[in-house]
């Protein structure tokens, strides 16, 4: 089983209500977090690993490794929704106005 430093942290700061207000994020942008097992931004890395008083480092929560230089090669991607979206090709071109000439002939 991985290791998820976002749980961990959420664990030694005492809970997810008590992570949501020393970090000041909603219930589901956390969730994510904790489903992920990263945190998307810098700045929630930090005020993340400062709220654990050092115990969870912040390339641990950004998914850079273990803070040891280890295993920073290779970092996890946070990833929401889909990961490609598939367009159609264009259709023929409609003219966006009837065309006056016609009308006028037709009458």
């Amino acid at each position: 089983m991985e290791d998820n430093p976002v749980r961990r942290a959420v664990d030694t700061i005492g809970g997810i209500l008590e992570t949501q207000i020393a970090v000041r994020v909603n219930y589901w942008t956390l969730r994510e977090w904790l489903k992920s097992g990263v945190v998307p931004t810098t700045r929630y890395a930090v005020a993340l690993s400062e709220a654990t008083h050092g115990a969870v480092s912040v390339k641990e929560l950004a998914g850079l490794g273990s803070g040891n230089g280890d295993d920073g090669d290779k970092p996890r991607r946070f990833q929401r929704g889909r990961s490609s979206v598939t367009c159609l090709p264009p259709g023929p071109a409609v003219p966006r106005f009837p065309d006056t000439d016609t009308a006028a002939q037709a009458a």
